[in-house]
C-alpha cells in the first residue's frame, strides 16, 4: 500500500474528532497543576534543570509521588509559572532518568497504591454504676482493638470497686446489685486488660499509642483513665492518644454536612438509625453490643 503524506500547517489543530491536540495538551497542564495543588507540600517548580540547562519559554515542575516515592515531572509553558503550585527552586532536583512511559507506569502504580494502615484503633464502651468517674465504678468494659488487619475483641464484667451504685445506672444496664457483685474483681480485670494493651503498645515509645474511639467519648475516656488511677497506674496516657475520637460529635457534623434533618436526640441508637445502621433495641446498654454498634457507625461515617 502506498503511503499518503499530508502536510499540516498547525499540528495543535489536529483533532481526533472530539478534541484537538492543543485542547488535550491544555487539559494535561491543568490536571497536572491540580494534582500538584493537592500535594503542594511535595510539589516544586524551577526554570533551570539540575544540570544548569534550561528551555527558553518553559519551566519544569514535579514531585516525588507519595507512598511509592518515585519522581514525575513535566515541562510547562512559562505563562503558567505564577499559577503553578509548588515551591520555587533555583534548580530542579536531580533527574532520575524517567521517560514519558515511566511517568505513565508510575502514575498507574500511585493510583493503585494502598497505604499501610499504621493507626492502632481501640473502640471502647463502658457500663458504670453512675455518671461520676471519681466516685463510681466501671462494671462492664468492652472494646475492639484494630491493628492493621488484626482485630480482637474484649469484654470484661467487673465487680464495683467504689461505693457509689445508683439505681438509675442499674436501670440503664439492666443488671441487679446481686449480679454485679458476682462479677470478677477489678484488680484481676485491670491486670488482664493491661496485658492485652501491652501486646499492641510499647508504653515507652511516645509515638506508639492507640486512638481511643467511643460514642460520647469523654465519658468512657475519663472512666477508663480513673480505672487506671484507682489501680495505681498514672500512665494511662502511655497507651492512648489525647483527645479521644468522639463518634457522636463526628456523626452530628456529618449530618449537618449532608443536609440531613437533626435527630430527635443523640442517643447511640437514634444516630445509628439516622445512618441506616440496623439496631437491636433489646441489646442496647450492653457495652459489647454498644461498641459493635459504634464500630458500624464509624464505618458508615468513614465510607466515601
Amino acid at each position: 500500500m502506498d503511503k499518503i503524506t499530508i502536510e499540516v500547517s498547525d499540528l495543535s489543530k489536529v483533532s481526533d474528532g472530539f478534541h484537538t491536540i492543543q485542547e488535550l495538551y491544555d487539559h494535561r497542564i491543568k490536571l497536572f497543576m491540580a494534582f500538584l495543588k493537592d500535594h503542594e507540600e511535595l510539589a516544586w517548580k524551577s526554570k533551570i534543570h539540575s544540570d544548569g540547562s534550561s528551555y527558553e519559554g518553559w519551566f519544569i515542575a514535579g514531585l516525588s509521588l507519595p507512598g511509592i516515592e518515585k519522581q514525575i515531572t513535566y515541562h510547562i509553558p512559562e505563562d503558567y509559572w505564577t499559577e503553578c503550585p509548588g515551591k520555587e527552586l533555583e534548580k530542579a532536583p536531580e533527574w532520575d532518568g524517567h521517560t514519558p512511559n515511566d511517568v505513565l507506569s508510575r502514575l498507574a502504580e500511585f493510583i493503585n497504591y494502598v497505604p499501610k494502615q499504621n493507626n492502632k484503633l481501640c473502640f471502647i464502651d463502658v457500663e458504670t454504676t453512675g455518671t461520676d468517674p471519681n466516685s463510681c465504678s466501671i462494671i462492664q468494659l468492652s472494646g475492639i482493638i484494630v491493628d492493621s488487619d488484626e482485630e480482637i475483641t474484649f469484654d470484661y464484667k467487673i465487680r464495683p470497686y467504689k461505693d457509689c451504685i445508683t439505681e438509675e445506672a442499674l436501670a440503664v444496664t439492666g443488671y441487679t446489685r446481686e449480679e454485679i457483685m458476682d462479677f470478677d474483681d477489678s484488680e484481676s480485670i485491670y491486670k488482664t486488660f493491661l496485658e492485652l494493651l501491652d501486646e499492641y503498645i510499647d508504653k515507652y515509645d511516645k509515638t506508639d499509642k492507640m486512638l481511643f474511639i467511643a460514642y460520647n467519648a469523654n465519658f468512657d475516656y475519663q472512666f477508663v483513665r480513673k480505672f487506671f488511677e484507682f489501680h495505681g497506674n498514672p500512665y494511662f496516657g502511655s497507651y492512648f492518644y489525647f483527645p479521644p475520637l468522639d463518634i457522636m460529635t463526628i456523626a452530628y457534623w456529618e449530618l449537618l454536612r449532608r443536609g440531613k434533618k437533626r435527630p430527635e436526640n443523640f442517643k447511640l441508637a437514634t444516630v445509628a438509625k439516622a445512618f441506616r445502621v440496623e439496631v437491636d433495641e433489646k441489646k442496647l446498654h450492653n457495652s459489647m453490643y454498644d461498641i459493635e454498634l459504634t464500630r458500624k457507625l464509624y464505618s458508615q461515617l468513614y465510607t466515601p
